[in-house]
């Protein structure tokens, strides 16, 4: 139900009160950090990352069933052939050891 309140602060002056003014939420598409494997799904070779969360120092990756089955170094390009196939859970990892991003990656 609105109720008038002319007491309300309108410190922008656009007619609605400061309570009104409040935005709620995540906004979306405003320096969103990207991770990102290609080609996705793979069949081997090279790997494309592209990661640009700051502070990202390893790639884990996790097979189907949690296990760690290959940790590396961050780099733009990486072989996988070492990789069986599967589908993999890839965490950007920081310094401390905290994952900043995660990702799915199916090679075929």
């Amino acid at each position: 139900v609105w109720q008038f309140n002319p007491d309300q602060l309108d410190s922008d002056g656009n007619g609605q009160g400061d309570v009104c003014d409040v935005t709620t939420g995540i906004p979306e598409g405003e320096n969103e950090a990207v991770f990102r494997l290609s080609p996705n799904p793979s069949r081997g070779g090279s790997l494309n990352v592209e990661c640009t969360y700051a502070g990202r120092r390893t790639l884990r990756f996790h097979n189907a069933v949690g296990e760690l089955v290959l940790e590396s170094g961050f780099q733009q390009r990486m072989e996988i052939d070492a990789l069986a196939t599967g589908v993999y859970i890839v965490f950007a990892i920081d310094a401390e050891g905290r994952p900043l991003a995660q990702t799915r990656f199916v090679k075929q």
